[in-house]
């Protein structure tokens, strides 16, 4: 796999990382939740944290060094 690759994949997983935190908010409640909103929602999101988002930050920040080294080879 070249750098290019590598940091277009980084990238693809940054995106995935970061809506990873609102997927987790939605199944946060269960089976049988008796009401839902918007401020349920962001209660859930709450309790996911910060977790996914750092993750996140760190591979797009991985994912843009590796194209700008591989725009850097060429």
């Amino acid at each position: 796999m070249n750098r290019r690759a590598a940091g277009i994949s980084m990238c693809a997983l940054a995106l995935f990382s970061f809506l990873s935190r609102y997927a987790f908010a939605l199944w946060y409640p269960g089976d049988t939740p008796t009401r839902w909103g918007a401020d349920d929602f962001a209660t859930h999101v709450g309790y996911v944290g910060l977790g996914p988002w750092f993750v996140a930050a760190a591979l797009l920040l991985a994912g843009i060094a590796f194209l700008a080294s591989a725009e850097r080879e060429s």
